[in-house]
C-alpha cells in the first residue's frame, strides 16, 4: 500500500513538529501519495495545435527574414515549442520541436 502524505510528513520531519488534524482516518488513506503516469495519452488535438504553432513561427520568421538575422528567427520556433510544452506535455512538444527543425534543415 502507498505512503500517505502524513506518514511521508511524519517520516521526513527532522527539526519541526508536526501537527497533523483528520476529521477521518479513512480519509487519510484517499490521500496516498501516487506516483506520476508514464502512459502518455494520445491526443490528436495537441499535435494539431503543436503544427500550427509551428506554421506561425514558420510564416513569421519568412515575413521578418529581411529584417533579422537567422539566429533570432530561430527564437519564433522556440517560443512555439515552448507554449506547445507548458499547455500540452512532453510529446507534442518533442513533435513541435522535430517538425519545427525541419524549415531550418531544409534550407
Amino acid at each position: 500500500m502507498r505512503e500517505t502524505v502524513a506518514d511521508e510528513l511524519i517520516r521526513t520531519a527532522e527539526d519541526f513538529e508536526v501537527t497533523l488534524i483528520s476529521a477521518d482516518s479513512g480519509q487519510a488513506r484517499k490521500a496516498a501519495i501516487r506516483g506520476a503516469s508514464y502512459a502518455p495519452e494520445w491526443e490528436p488535438r495537441a499535435y494539431l495545435w503543436a503544427t500550427f504553432a509551428v506554421a506561425v513561427a514558420c510564416g513569421v520568421s519568412i515575413l521578418l527574414n529581411d529584417f533579422l538575422p537567422v539566429e533570432s528567427l530561430s527564437l519564433f520556433f522556440l517560443i512555439g515549442v515552448l507554449v506547445i510544452a507548458t499547455r500540452f506535455g512532453s510529446w507534442p512538444s518533442i513533435y513541435a520541436a522535430s517538425s519545427a527543425s525541419l524549415p531550418i534543415i531544409s534550407s
